[in-house]
């Protein structure tokens, strides 16, 4: 038996190996070809991957008896830092749930499944986050090796339930989980490249559509290989897989933060404009900028010994500044290219026009 595991074991190290490569091609396969075959794959490989982890969770509640941590519902031991830095690894850990909005002209009833996508995976995602995280900090209860210095959480769970097996699983169950955020990130990225073509902003290239599929075929190359070269890049300068899916995704993740910031402040005013201003959805506005206020300031860290906010170990104290410097280059572009071809931004406007009066449209049939 151990024989047999050791040789699979080896096959899914080889698979690491060469995991970037087949990662990007196969993707941007899925995605040159159909986004109903791309989110058809996404949803069955997220499937798997989450049945097996909640597997693993229900063994090890068994194995302790179900029984209820009070200690963890009662915040037992917690520091306000503690929370903060937490609060900023969840935040970090939840951006994305959004992407589905990305496919608005290419779903059916938009109005309706679009906000039932996002909504209902905020939702799902979030008690996920909640029930894994409460199962996690139980099973290391006492062990010798904390939670947070632990390189595998759930592979260490899963020595820790007497099924260590389930490592292999959990590992397997990662790279197809990888394999689908990469899928979803090549579909979203693709279609706003080819929204922004389509406004001019980019290669009018980059703005076209399949003859056959129908699908941003150019745009999602694009995509597919910029992540592959990155990754490649950094991999051949000795990053670990996982070292460069937190580097990129960290930064990635200021970008989530920046959006979410700017949605947060926009909305209102949308509203106001619409006459539909409530004084809850003011409310809800200045929750979530605070909320995304947090963690955007616990990335950078405060100097200071006993800071809420002490600044990230290196090098992801930089990652903020790089963040910063994509800003500055990426708004000083738009602001150019505003001044040299005003006419670009009142077709942006035009169009976005359309749109709202498209779907104001849709609302009343």
């Amino acid at each position: 038996m151990l024989y047999h595991i050791n040789i699979i074991m080896s096959i899914v190290k080889v698979c690491k190996y060469y995991y970037n490569s087949y990662c990007a091609g196969i993707s941007w396969y899925i995605a040159y070809k159909d986004i109903q075959l791309s989110t058809i794959v996404m949803l069955a490989l997220e499937g798997i991957s989450i049945g097996v982890i909640l597997l693993l969770g229900l063994i090890v509640l068994g194995k302790h008896g179900f029984a209820i941590d009070t200690a963890q519902l009662t915040l037992q031991g917690t520091q306000p830092g503690s929370i903060v830095s937490g609060l900023v690894l969840a935040v970090f850990s939840y951006v994305g749930f959004e992407s589905a909005t990305t496919l608005g002209d290419e779903a059916q009833k938009p109005l309706r499944n679009i906000p039932r996508a996002v909504i209902m995976s905020t939702v799902i995602c979030g008690l996920f986050f909640i029930v894994l995280s409460y199962i996690e900090v139980l099973g290391f209860q006492n062990h010798t090796t904390p939670l947070n210095k632990s390189e595998a959480p759930l592979n260490d769970l899963a020595n820790l339930a007497g099924v260590g097996f389930f490592g292999l699983v959990i590992s397997l169950g990662a790279m197809v989980s990888l394999f689908a955020c990469a899928l979803a990130t090549i579909n979203a990225g693709g279609r706003i490249l080819f929204s922004m073509a389509r406004h001019n902003i980019f290669h009018a290239s980059l703005g076209r559509a399949h003859g056959k599929n129908q699908t941003p075929h150019v745009a999602v190359t694009l995509v597919a290989l910029v992540a592959f070269l990155l990754a490649a890049s950094t991999t051949l300068l000795g990053v670990k897989v996982l070292d460069n899916y937190a580097y990129f995704g960290t930064i990635a993740t200021y970008g989530f933060l920046f959006a979410y910031i700017l949605v947060a402040i926009a909305s209102p005013v949308y509203l106001w404009r619409e006459h539909q201003l409530r004084a809850v959805d003011i409310l809800y506005s200045v929750l979530a900028v605070v909320f995304m206020v947090i963690p955007a300031i616990g990335s950078v860290g405060i100097p200071g010994e006993n800071s809420l906010f002490p600044v990230p170990a290196a090098p992801y104290n930089i990652f903020p500044y790089l963040f910063l410097l994509y800003l500055v280059v990426g708004g000083g572009w738009f602001i150019m290219l505003r001044l040299r071809r005003p006419e670009i931004i009142e077709q942006m406007e035009n169009d976005l026009e359309a749109v709202h009066t498209r779907f104001g449209d849709m609302k009343k049939v």
